[in-house]
């Protein structure tokens, strides 16, 4: 179980019920945090002083994602295959952890400064995990010039 996200404005923010912080069963909130929490640069890239990420990041185990880097990337379709990328290995983890079965990621350009991102996840054999997908629906997150759009089956 983890803390209730909702999306507003580019931006996750947490959920209030009744003065309380809200919980959610489902998958949302640990995809919203995969995609959109700022992964450390690989070490090979790190000529620039904006490192971002979490500090205890290490190239072994990593979090969130680099789709950040995008903000200053002209879109090409070298950039096109980098997003498919950074979508593939922030995501990862569902699949190591038998979550999601398989990850299908498509990514086009949208006009001049904007991508578009698909995400097609289908429900992984582990049982310990079945009640994460109840209630699952698609859902659209548009943050900066990405936007992502996640279909669970």
């Amino acid at each position: 179980m983890d803390l209730a996200l909702t999306w507003k404005n580019g931006n996750a923010d947490l959920v209030l019920q009744e003065e309380d912080l809200g919980l959610d069963r489902g998958l949302a909130p640990a995809i919203m945090v995969s995609l959109f929490s700022d992964r450390r640069r690989p070490e090979d890239e790190r000529a620039s002083s904006e490192m971002r990420g979490w500090w205890p990041d290490t190239e072994e185990d990593r979090h969130g994602s680099l789709l950040w880097l995008l903000q200053r990337e002209k879109i090409t379709n070298e950039t096109l295959t980098k997003v498919r990328s950074w979508v593939e290995d922030a995501l990862q983890w569902m699949l190591e952890d038998s979550i999601a079965e398989s990850i299908s990621v498509h990514v086009e350009r949208d006009g001049v400064e904007r991508v578009q991102v698909g995400v097609q996840l289908t429900r992984g054999s582990a049982q310990r995990w079945q009640h994460l997908w109840d209630g699952m629906e698609a859902t659209l997150f548009e943050h900066g010039s990405v936007a992502v759009s996640v279909s669970f089956t």
